[in-house]
């Protein structure tokens, strides 16, 4: 019989996997469908724009306001958040956060070019936290190779 839940995405991580994460720590069984990139153009019209700018002014300027700006907002708030609750993003323990953030983050820094949150250590402590899962650990042994 096949699994009740099928998740159909890019042969990537990035938006896919904090579903797959979620569906492998809950013990679902599912069934992962990439789509190839023969299908990206009419199903994908545009993605990070910073990563897929290709005029290169325009991409300086993006990357100008994102790591100067957007980029600190944010991981500084979110690592406060992270010390706040001993390594986890909200309630003091797992949640479906902890999975979404630490789910997407190989493709946030893949499309950075950089390990976004390596000066920030409770979000390395939440990204410990969820990599040390059983669940979660299998799911990445087992799980499709994918481009990031």
């Amino acid at each position: 019989m096949a699994p009740a839940y099928k998740v159909t995405y890019f042969p990537i991580t990035a938006l896919g996997e904090p579903i797959r994460f979620l569906l492998s720590y809950g013990g679902f069984e599912f069934e992962d469908c990439r789509i190839g990139p023969e299908n990206w153009p009419q199903l994908k019209p545009s993605i990070g724009k910073y990563h897929y700018e290709s005029d290169e002014q325009v991409k300086e300027r993006i990357k100008g306001t994102l790591f100067s700006e957007t980029l600190p907002y944010y991981l500084e708030r979110l690592d406060k958040i992270a010390k706040d609750n001993n390594g986890y993003l909200a309630a003091g323990r797992l949640t479906w956060a902890d999975l979404y953030f630490i789910a997407l983050l190989d493709y946030m820094n893949q499309m950075a070019k950089t390990d976004i949150i390596v000066d920030h250590p409770n979000l390395l402590a939440v990204k410990n936290n969820v990599l040390s899962l059983p669940a979660i650990k299998t799911w990445i042994e087992k799980r499709p190779e994918s481009t990031y």
